[in-house]
């Protein structure tokens, strides 16, 4: 089949890729010109593991294709996918203007029978409104990926899920799906827009009732751990995300929760529960800093502290909502020298934070945690789990451990002999 995809930012470039690898063929266009030069002259940008390779492979397969020019992303293709951003406003609302930008773009250039596809996260309602603002058949097709493993999680899928109340566009999905082996739920427009946002808000959610646990734990003195890991075991809950730590980032789950709360607001729904998701959420980095602080006597003024990540997880560069950035922000502005080292995220991060941090960041984690009074673990790389700790107790002049994710948990005791003064979540 023949499939346009409008944006190629991370979800437009997962979807392209790996559709292209089931023999579609398919053209992508951005109107950031710098981020597709990015695909066209080798200069990849965005990391996820495996994806460069897959798209490059595609390019030359031929069956996966990048343009600047608007007409070719539409022309004479089976379905386009929207997967622009929607930023949100202040109140946490989406701004969709890039969206029905878009899709008037499409349509412009489109066939008549070109199906229209929402991937885009966006409120409940919006393709309800793109039904009268183009003559396209639409649809919406949201996406279930998550950064650091998103092919696996595309080519693999629990569950591929499409709305539409067109019979045609229905036809045409099932048919672009049909390679996948994962059942396909077909519901009608404003029911399958509403399962990303409950979605993503169910998972955001377990992790702050994790965080809320580990609080309780630690107060209490009983094993945080323990107690989310018995919890997992029951088959209606699952081990997934029961997880304590320092909060949830990326560029999911803060926006769609917000966005959720915002929408049902707008309906006069009342938001309940959903209102505390993000304040737990927030919660949870304070709490740590706190702790930081309370172990170095109290008072970070000059403190010279060690920190291991910045990217909101690992296996992605990816540092939007990042509560390590938060971290790092707070812990500055009570007078602390940070010094941080990330294997990816280190170049956005210093984008986002500004230049004044440049200085602050290091070549590995050794030199990060050199001379400092504590080091803190705020995302779980594989290669923080490999640290030597009898360098690590020879480089540094203090000697706690912050473990934002839980990542030496297992070593606790082993630390604590060293001489570690070792700080999880969820336990003492």
């Amino acid at each position: 089949m023949k499939v346009g995809i409008v944006g190629v930012g991370y979800v437009g470039a997962v979807t392209g890729a790996c559709l292209a690898e089931k023999g579609h063929v398919v053209t992508c266009f951005d109107i950031d010109e710098k981020r597709l030069n990015g695909y066209l002259r080798g200069q990849f940008p965005i990391e996820e593991p495996g994806l460069e390779r897959r798209v490059r492979k595609n390019q030359k397969r031929g069956t996966l294709k990048f343009t600047l020019d608007e007409r070719m992303v539409s022309v004479d293709k089976d379905i386009v996918f929207l997967c622009v951003g929607t930023p949100p406003y202040e109140d946490g609302s989406a701004n969709l203007r890039f969206l029905r930008r878009s899709a008037r773009m499409v349509e412009k250039y489109a066939n008549s029978g070109t199906v229209l596809c929402e991937k885009s996260t966006v409120p409940v309602g919006t393709a309800e409104g793109m039904q009268k603002l183009v003559s396209l058949p639409v649809a919406v097709n949201p996406e279930f990926l998550k950064e650091g493993t998103a092919l696996r999680d595309f080519d693999f899928p629990d569950r591929i899920v499409f709305g539409t109340n067109d019979k045609y566009a229905a036809k045409v999905i099932r048919k672009l799906y049909a390679p996948f082996k994962a059942p396909i739920y077909e519901l009608d427009l404003t029911t399958a827009e509403l399962v990303k946002h409950a979605s993503n808000a169910a998972l955001a959610l377990k992790i702050s009732f994790s965080n809320v646990i580990a609080n309780l734990s630690e107060r209490a003195g009983a094993d945080g751990l323990k107690v989310l890991e018995m919890v997992g075991l029951d088959s209606r809950i699952g081990p997934q995300f029961l997880k304590p730590g320092i909060g949830y980032g990326g560029s999911c789950f803060p926006k769609d929760v917000d966005a959720l709360i915002a929408r049902a607001k707008e309906l006069g729904v009342d938001p309940g529960l959903l209102q505390q998701i993000p304040r737990v959420n927030i919660d949870a980095r304070r709490r740590f800093v706190k702790k930081v602080e309370k172990a170095l006597g109290g008072d970070l003024e000059g403190k010279i502290l060690g920190v291991l990540g910045v990217a909101f997880k690992p296996d992605t560069d990816d540092v939007r909502e990042a509560p390590q950035i938060k971290i790092i922000k707070s812990l500055v502005e009570r007078g602390a020298d940070v010094r941080v080292y990330d294997p990816l995220a280190m170049q956005n991060a210093i984008e986002v934070l500004g230049d004044k941090y440049v200085g602050r960041f290091e070549g590995n984690a050794y030199d990060a945690i050199t001379g400092s009074e504590a080091m803190l673990l705020l995302t779980e790389w594989k290669e923080f789990s490999k640290l030597d700790f009898k360098k690590v107790k020879r480089l540094m002049k203090g000697k706690v451990i912050a473990d934002g994710r839980n990542l030496f948990i297992d070593r606790a005791d082993k630390l604590k002999k060293m001489g570690f003064k070792y700080i999880p979540v969820g336990k003492q």
